[in-house]
């Protein structure tokens, strides 16, 4: 009722509902007022299902939206399928090319030795990332690459939903110092060109996305970039063995260890990867995705 009343004295003439709670409050506080409602889901909707009651009203609702912003075909099939979502329009993230820094700037210099090789991670959610799909991954490389780093960046010094993602982190990886020392967790950064420039390869183990916009980044910058083909975003992007490596979904922690070995002991192929990587810049610059809406 406070929201239908503020879009009646605002005289809103279009609203966007982003992510499933609000999207579906806006729906309903808008129910008659003759306003155009535009929804848009930010990950894949069965990776994160609302409770009960949310579910039954987003199955009511979801059809009255004017229109759904979709990141991903897979994602606008499962709403037009589960929630009756038929006005639909494909709409990726565009990606800002040169990346844009902003406070905090931690400069990799700072922390890193000089020519040692870097896994750079990076996200909030360390879980939906799949960080800790990386610690017994990592643990195997650096018997193999002793001078090996690990950087995750963004995750938080304060608790996420009540887990200190950092310490969580560090408790999977295990006991030693040597090996603790590898494993770099500077928070949030707003420098992140730097750090692509410095990373050897760039990872995502995610278990769900929407539309990954720390791997278009990476690719963007020139990295060369192993993913998980997880629903949904990365095989989007990444066709595997031409523009990067996308392993499967449940891929085994000795099949990532195998294909980041492979690739960090051969810097020819890291290159081409990169190379073919940054035609992203072009795919989903905002200029090319607007002619393509037209």
């Amino acid at each position: 009722l406070a929201l239908r009343s503020l879009l009646r004295q605002e005289a809103v003439g279009v609203a966007v509902g982003v992510t499933v709670l609000p999207a579906i409050k806006l729906l309903l506080a808008s129910r008659g007022l003759g306003l155009r409602c535009l929804v848009s889901e930010r990950n894949y909707p069965p990776a994160r299902p609302p409770a009960l009651p949310w579910r039954w009203l987003r199955r009511l609702s979801y059809p009255w939206a004017d229109l759904h912003l979709v990141q991903t075909s897979t994602t606008g099939a499962w709403l037009r399928r589960h929630c009756g979502a038929k006005r639909q329009l494909l709409l990726p993230n565009p990606v800002v090319w040169p990346l844009p820094n902003h406070e905090p700037i931690v400069p990799p210099e700072a922390l890193l030795p000089d020519g040692v090789p870097v896994l750079l991670a990076a996200g909030t959610k360390a879980h939906q990332k799949g960080f800790d799909r990386l610690m017994p991954v990592f643990q195997r490389l650096l018997d193999r690459i002793p001078q090996l780093h690990l950087v995750v960046l963004g995750l938080s010094a304060t608790p996420y939903q009540g887990v200190d993602q950092q310490a969580w982190l560090r408790r999977l990886l295990g006991d030693g110092s040597e090996r603790q020392s590898r494993l770099l967790l500077p928070g949030p950064v707003g420098n992140m060109a730097h750090w692509y420039a410095r990373a050897s390869v760039f990872v995502l183990p995610s278990r769900f996305e929407g539309f990954p916009n720390v791997l278009l980044e990476a690719m963007a910058a020139g990295c060369c970039c192993v993913a998980s083909d997880c629903p949904t975003g990365p095989a989007d992007l990444i066709e595997d063995h031409r523009n990067g490596r996308l392993l499967p979904a449940d891929a085994s922690c000795e099949a990532w260890t195998e294909v980041l070995a492979d690739l960090l002991g051969d810097g020819l192929q890291r290159a081409q990867l990169a190379a073919a990587a940054v035609s992203v810049r072009d795919r989903f610059s905002e200029k090319r995705l607007r002619q393509d809406l037209l």
